[in-house]
């Protein structure tokens, strides 16, 4: 739980233009590595993919760079047809996709990541996790979108946000992502 909470603190004060930096992300690198192989939870392996994908770095040892190691043995899990519980149908279904988008989004593909996130955001909820939690995906699409050049993914963008306001009445959050859309600062990043 600690790594889920940290990971999405850290992406949400970045999503709100916070430079949390690089020692911090680095700080939860003990946290995961234990966990790089598991594929246990799809909502687990989004936020190792969030830590992993800000630090193209090696693991401690010099084996390799973790965020590619998480992926592949991703990859091999979603790819092995022994693997049948529900994380694997999640994770085959659109767990791998998710992993994928915030690796896109934290390398500044914000067009692909949009189009990933978008095409599988009617399959958030079937992540574990309490609303609040899964709120991040969301923000990370939103977020995409509104980064983007294509007049078509900003209207996109602003129509998630819309659904999102309709369910969270007064969000703060979503005020100040349409200002800052509007005041033209997502392609000034």
């Amino acid at each position: 739980m600690e790594l889920i909470d940290a990971s999405s603190l850290l992406s949400r004060l970045e999503l709100e233009r916070i430079n949390v930096g690089r020692e911090r992300w680095e700080g939860l690198i003990p946290l995961i590595e234990p966990h790089i192989g598991d594929q246990i939870i799809a909502f687990n392996d989004a936020h190792i993919a969030m830590v992993l994908s800000k630090l193209d770095m090696e693991n401690i040892d010099g084996k390799g760079n973790l965020a590619y190691l998480h992926a592949k043995n991703i990859s091999n899990f979603v790819g092995d047809k022994q693997n049948i519980g529900e994380n694997a149908i999640i994770m085959r279904d659109f767990g791998e996709k998710l992993c994928s988008s915030i690796n896109l989004f934290n390398k500044e593909k914000y067009d692909q990541a949009f189009d990933d996130l978008y095409s599988i955001k009617s399959q958030f909820s079937r992540l574990s996790g309490s609303h609040a939690q899964k709120d991040i995906f969301t923000q990370f699409l939103v977020c995409a979108g509104l980064h983007s050049q294509d007049k078509d993914r900003n209207k996109k963008a602003l129509d998630v946000l819309q659904e999102r306001g309709a369910k969270m009445k007064d969000s703060a959050l979503a005020l100040r992502l349409v200002k800052r859309y509007e005041e033209g600062l997502f392609s000034k990043r």
